[in-house]
């Protein structure tokens, strides 16, 4: 049977094995062709080349190297697939010049067709602070305006992420100038709703679901349960890629205060305290643009586990980060969150205030993980109103409980609800 739906995934981001459980590709793969359009080495390709983890090879995976391959590619999207249902799912933001570009591309080629496109505002975490959302929607022109410099220069660490910036949001204030393809806004949180409506067109349709761990939760709860490791009370810390590995620190030119020589010693002597006073077992999700092996020396030779952040989560006593987007698993789970930093990391005022915010949000506050207090017992506490809040400023914004891959099928592509069911 020849199939007539094309979903097409456009990434800016050197393309690894994680981005395939995280965008849902094996759900689309039931009910439609799939390609990924790999143009990390057009728009970021020093830092892709930076990153440890290995790019991922199947045969959906199309790696584009330039303008011009991006063109013909579109060109022959348009010449080979008539007929078919087409839908793109656009992660490239117009923050750059070659952003720009891919965008008028696109635009070009698929204005006038039935091509479906969508971005999506499902981050699933806090945008910014309260005061700011306010200040935001101030009338007062030239208000906003001071605060923007304000922000831009406070929360700046040196020129070249000062001139990154200002480059930033000059080309995206041409492309929000510039006509662009986009049919579909895909949005999940009241908060990243409210966002994303401050710079859609008027013909541009808003679909409703969740983040994409919300959308992974929710898809777990339909398969069987199958216990893969013995069970054993844990606790998980959430990691970052650096400071051993590269972060995004590196794309946006930013300084890093803190050190492996001093980060992972204090770390361990945390774990080793939590350990003795908690009666855990600490293990490391591993964070997807890191390479540890495991048992990992830096962290005391702990394991780090990949792939399985969901599970680790929801077995789980409790949950250390320094921030993330997996927070989003403790909040579904109901487990408590151990925010940490450390006296390095409190130099850096832009990463603490995100740190706080987050931990406000849940209802805790920080622990410093070189000078932290001898009683730990406050923060495994769990708020029930404030998770709950949590959920639905940032989440999720469906309440039918489909997946996020079901929604955009049946929403956006108009694959109908029954063929879904067939293909399971």
């Amino acid at each position: 049977m020849v199939n007539n739906n094309l979903f097409i995934v456009l990434v800016p981001r050197k393309f690894i094995d994680f981005y395939w459980d995280f965008f849902q590709l094996n759900e689309f793969s039931k009910n439609t062709e799939i390609q990924v359009w790999d143009i990390s080495n057009i728009i970021s390709p020093h830092f892709s080349a930076s990153i440890e983890a290995n790019r991922l090879y199947r045969e959906e995976i199309i790696n584009i190297d330039s303008i011009i391959q991006f063109i013909s590619h579109c060109r022959a999207l348009m010449k080979d697939n008539k007929g078919k249902k087409i839908c793109i799912l656009n992660e490239v933001g117009q923050s750059t010049l070659s952003g720009l570009l891919i965008g008028s591309i696109l635009n070009f080629y698929l204005k006038s067709t039935d091509v479906k496109v969508f971005d999506q505002f499902c981050g699933g975490v806090p945008i910014s602070s309260p005061s700011q959302i306010v200040n935001n929607s101030s009338k007062n022109v030239f208000f906003r305006f001071y605060l923007r410099i304000y922000r831009l220069i406070n929360n700046s660490t040196n020129i070249r992420e000062v001139t990154k910036k200002v480059f930033s949001h000059g080309f995206g204030s041409i492309g929000g100038l510039l006509p662009i393809a986009l049919t579909h806004r895909f949005v999940a949180g009241s908060i990243w709703h409210k966002f994303a409506l401050q710079s859609i067109k008027s013909d541009t349709r808003v679909i409703f679901g969740h983040s994409h761990d919300y959308s992974n939760y929710l898809t777990a709860l339909k398969s069987p349960i199958i216990e893969t490791r013995e069970r054993k009370k844990t606790a998980v810390l959430l990691d970052a890629a650096g400071p051993l590995f590269t972060s995004d620190y590196a794309l946006t030119k930013r300084k890093i205060f803190f050190t492996s020589e001093v980060w992972y010693p204090a770390l361990t002597k945390f774990f080793d305290y939590l350990e003795k006073n908690t009666d855990v077992i600490v293990e490391i999700a591993g964070h997807y643009k890191s390479a540890h092996i495991s048992p990992a020396p830096c962290f005391g030779n702990r394991n780090v586990i990949y792939a399985l952040t969901r599970e680790m989560v929801q077995q789980s006593e409790y949950v250390i980060t320094r921030n993330s987007t997996a927070i989003s698993y403790a909040v579904i789970y109901r487990k408590p969150v151990l925010f940490i930093s450390s006296n390095q990391l409190s130099l850096d005022a832009d990463n603490m205030q995100n740190t706080n915010i987050m931990a406000e949000l849940l209802g805790t506050t920080p622990v410093n993980i070189d000078d932290f207090p001898d009683d730990m017992e406050r923060y495994f506490n769990v708020d029930e109103a404030k998770y709950s809040a949590y959920e639905r400023k940032f989440l999720t914004s469906d309440p039918l409980g489909r997946s996020n891959a079901q929604i955009i099928m049946e929403d956006i592509m108009g694959i109908s609800e029954d063929q879904i069911a067939l293909s399971r």
